[in-house]
């Protein structure tokens, strides 16, 4: 795929033009993309809530654990950069995230396909969330981050079977340093069913299943997270520490063309490339 509207100098990036390419890699089904637009606001539902791009209209609300409402711009010190799209900071030690709403367009039951991305330039690499549709023991569904030793792992549960399979990547992301991370499955009842990348760049696929009995992924009551997992809401585990950028999912399995577009469209949108 051609990027276009991506000139040099700032004046040449064209914002918007991205955008629509980037939500057209995502594909017409369920694709939801974060391009943290907004810069002020409290997070209570209808005052500034942080809105997707296109596609059906999703909201997440900067919120704590508690959870408390919270302004963006005295928690979350959003940056916008040279593209026009901003990256939000999220610190483990408040207890910061974004909570979104329990929606059909982050389900993908019945082994449907699906993907989940993110830029991200963590402060911490260990057992950090970076989207979930997740509450641990109650109504797990998916959760995308980075696994104890630092690589891209996405977890498939089975509520209602009570198992799961989690892949993971083959190489640790670098603490302090921007970084893409996707990961894209099937759905498939397989080991072979999930893929990862790197930077644009695959890093191994398969996964392990729990038992036997995983059949599906079926849709749950869970809100959406950015940036950490529920833990019987409004409890939260995993938090991440950290920027976060360009957040999506969609219900599309990528190919490895698609994830090389999308890495490069968002290099160009942070100034990056």
């Amino acid at each position: 795929m051609t990027i276009t509207g991506s000139g040099l100098g700032s004046k040449a990036i064209k914002t918007f033009d991205l955008l629509d390419q980037f939500i057209a890699v995502l594909g017409a089904t369920k694709p939801t993309l974060f391009p943290f637009l907004e810069t002020v606001g409290g997070g209570t539902a209808g005052n500034n809530s942080i809105e997707s791009y296109k596609g059906a209209t999703h909201f997440v609300q900067a919120v704590d654990e508690v959870p408390n409402a919270i302004t963006l711009e005295g928690e979350f010190s959003p940056y916008i950069h040279v593209g026009g799209v901003g990256s939000y900071s999220f610190d483990a030690g408040g207890s910061q995230y974004l909570q979104g709403e329990d929606s059909t367009d982050y389900e993908f039951a019945s082994n449907a396909d699906f993907s989940a991305g993110a830029f991200i330039l963590p402060t911490d690499i260990t057992s950090v969330a970076v989207l979930a549709k997740y509450d641990v023991n109650v109504q797990r569904e998916w959760k995308f981050g980075l696994q104890s030793a630092s690589k891209i792992e996405l977890e498939s549960f089975d509520e209602t079977n009570d198992h799961s399979r989690i892949g993971a990547g083959d190489t640790a992301v670098t603490i302090n340093q921007w970084s893409f991370i996707c990961a894209t499955t099937d759905g498939a009842d397989s080991d072979a069913s999930q893929s990862f990348y790197l930077n644009g760049v695959a890093d191994g696929s398969g996964n392990t299943e729990s038992n036997a009995a995983y059949a599906s992924q079926p849709g749950t009551t869970a809100k959406l997270a950015i940036g950490a997992a529920h833990n019987t809401t409004p409890a939260i585990t995993e938090i991440f520490s950290g920027r976060i950028a360009l957040p999506f999912v969609t219900g599309k399995e990528l190919s490895a063309a698609d994830v090389a577009t999308i890495y490069n469209i968002g290099r160009i949108l942070l100034g990056l490339a």
